[in-house]
């Protein structure tokens, strides 16, 4: 199946996609109409129900919950600041003029001059040579043209104490999405370092942050400003991967002893008003489909023949299983949304459409959007934290 568990409520999307047609097509008639029909849908009530009567979850699962991570998601200053000199890297500047040099170590920003031979399994590989070029391959260290690991791994060494005859050995793994024959596979090359071609990173200094990366901040130190934006994008998306994780863990951990019906085809018609209309939108640039069937299997990228309506009702159920299970736990462990939650929902979504250009005041959003679903997002969020708070995260080398 194409689809996947996602960890934000479904109807959230879809709404915003309806809310974007209206303010697109300015209340045109019928696709007007439509919307509003949708919108009066009786919908099952999460906040009135019990959840018991519908799933059941051995309350140790989400609150002695454990996650393992990559050492790539560990958030530390070196994280931070690797991630700093990546966004300075395109403002680099020579030093001495550009003039190559061999007796220094290689840092981040310098430009090297290589040459390289690939071996997996003790073995050459296509394309993974350039010795035999007439010049070597010129590579900036923070440019990102080489797999992982390549260019970090050139960092330190010393041009001159590198030839052909005695290349530096370098390990490396090619990533799983890489081209079939070395996806996965460890890899040693082999690397000459004729020369390089020393670059200082820009001074982070306020001026330099303002003015040059126009980063914005009330704060007086923008330098310090843009490093805890930095730290807080990564454990942002640090905590998307766990949250991620634990919701699948989550839901298949769940009993479920019914489904609200009603709510599984609310969401199912959602998805297929979702096909229907991104349909259209691929119409409109000039694309044909033979039909709705054609369309969603381009559209998901399932196989010819593949049933993707029952696919989207599999999706439904999980959909719905999630919400059940936000509510559950939040039954059970007393979470209420507060006035403060729900603003902070509103705020959520008016800077949404105010990133996509949209013009729309509190009073329309609530009233397009609905206090319903700005009350389900609220919660969701209250739910995801307690979910942090309660899970202990451990990290260790992998892919």
């Amino acid at each position: 199946m194409n689809f996947k568990r996602i960890l934000a409520i479904i109807l959230a999307a879809l709404t915003c996609l309806s809310l974007f047609c209206a303010c697109n097509n300015g209340g045109n008639g019928d696709e007007s109409e439509e919307t509003t029909s949708k919108e009066e849908v009786e919908r099952f009530d999460y906040f009135a129900a019990d959840m018991a009567d519908y799933v059941a979850l051995d309350s140790s699962k989400y609150k002695d919950s454990s996650i393992t991570l990559g050492t790539a998601y560990e958030v530390d200053d070196e994280m931070v600041n690797d991630t700093l000199n990546s966004m300075l890297y395109k403002y680099r500047a020579p030093l001495n003029g550009g003039e190559t040099i061999t007796d220094k170590a290689i840092e981040f920003g310098d430009t090297a001059f290589i040459y390289y031979r690939g071996e997996v399994d003790g073995k050459e590989f296509s394309g993974g040579s350039n010795f035999n070029d007439a010049k070597p391959y010129e590579l900036g260290i923070g440019s990102g043209n080489f797999i992982d690991g390549f260019e970090d791994g050139l960092i330190g060494i010393i041009p001159s104490e590198t030839s052909k005859e005695n290349p530096y050995p370098l390990k490396v793994t090619f990533p799983e999405n890489y081209k079939e024959d070395l996806a996965g596979k460890d890899a040693i090359f082999y690397v000459w370092v004729v020369e390089m071609v020393d670059y200082e990173l820009p001074e982070l200094t306020n001026d330099f942050v303002t003015k040059t990366l126009k980063f914005k901040t009330d704060e007086e130190d923008a330098a310090a400003a843009l490093i805890d934006y930095i730290r807080e994008g990564l454990e942002e998306n640090r905590d998307n991967v766990i949250k991620n994780d634990l919701w699948e863990m989550l839901l298949d951990e769940a009993v479920v002893i019914k489904y609200p019906e009603t709510e599984v085809q609310y969401f199912y018609d959602s998805y297929m008003e979702q096909y229907e209309y991104t349909k259209k939108q691929y119409e409109s640039y000039g694309y044909t489909f033979a039909s709705l069937d054609d369309f969603v299997i381009k559209y998901l990228g399932l196989e010819t023949g593949a049933d993707w309506k029952a696919e989207t009702r599999e999706q439904s159920e999980i959909d719905v299983l999630q919400n059940l299970l936000c509510h559950l736990i939040a039954q059970e462990e007393g979470i209420e949304v507060t006035d403060e939650d729900y603003q902070a929902a509103i705020d959520y979504y008016m800077d949404y459409y105010k990133s996509y250009g949209q013009s729309i005041t509190e009073e329309e959003l609530v009233e397009a959007i609905g206090e319903r679903l700005l009350n389900e997002y609220a919660l969701f969020e209250k739910v995801n934290k307690f979910l942090l708070e309660n899970c202990t995260v451990n990290y260790e080398d992998k892919e």
